[in-house]
């Protein structure tokens, strides 16, 4: 049932011009109402729940504070806006410095960006899901997600996740085999 509402859902995003499949990471895709209110659907997808899972484990948030995680480990308190902290740490003899927050590791201006596309109020939990969701689609992952095609969707958001294989930042990356590893766990999870 879930399935078949969540391709209806697809179906007519797509049919609308709402919902488009490209893999260039810079492309800006409209946002509607309409599409904010799917996101919440599926939110509740089994295999969305177990990617968005991979994507915290890869950042190091998926843990009890991962929705208020600052880059580095620190902790943040308050959801009402995004922390706005950007701070340094040596990685691979190399200072980097990041605005990353949240359970997604959202950068400030990506934020800044899509919060009021998505209309969201607030940084919380529900909205750093509905944007990494959102950011999934952008590079034209979350058909690939939806119907499990994991190694593709990877792929095709690493340009997003400093921590994905394939990410071309100077950071530590994990790899595909653990993370699909772990999507498989927590795809079981899901189902139970």
């Amino acid at each position: 049932m879930l399935k078949k509402l969540i391709k209806i859902a697809l179906a007519s995003l797509f049919s609308a011009g709402l919902l488009v499949f490209f893999t260039a990471p810079k492309v800006r895709a409209p946002v509607h109402p309409k599409w904010v209110l799917n996101l919440e659907t599926l939110l509740k997808e089994s295999r969305v729940k177990a990617f968005l899972d991979v994507i915290a484990y890869a950042e190091g948030t998926l843990h009890i504070n991962g929705y208020n995680t600052l880059y580095g480990g620190q902790v943040f308190y308050g959801y009402s806006d995004h922390p706005r902290k950007v701070l340094t740490y040596m990685s691979r003899r190399q200072l980097l410095k990041s605005s990353a927050a949240g359970r997604y590791q959202i950068l400030q201006r990506t934020w800044d960006m899509w919060a009021p596309k998505l209309c969201l109020k607030n940084f919380g939990p529900e909205s750093q899901d509905k944007l990494a969701l959102a950011l999934i689609r952008q590079m034209g992952a979350l058909y690939d997600v939806v119907e499990g095609r994991f190694e593709l969707a990877i792929k095709k958001v690493s340009p997003i996740w400093a921590s994905l294989p394939g990410a071309s930042y100077n950071q530590p990356m994990l790899s595909l085999k653990d993370l699909k590893y772990l999507y498989h766990k927590r795809l079981q999870a899901y189902k139970k």
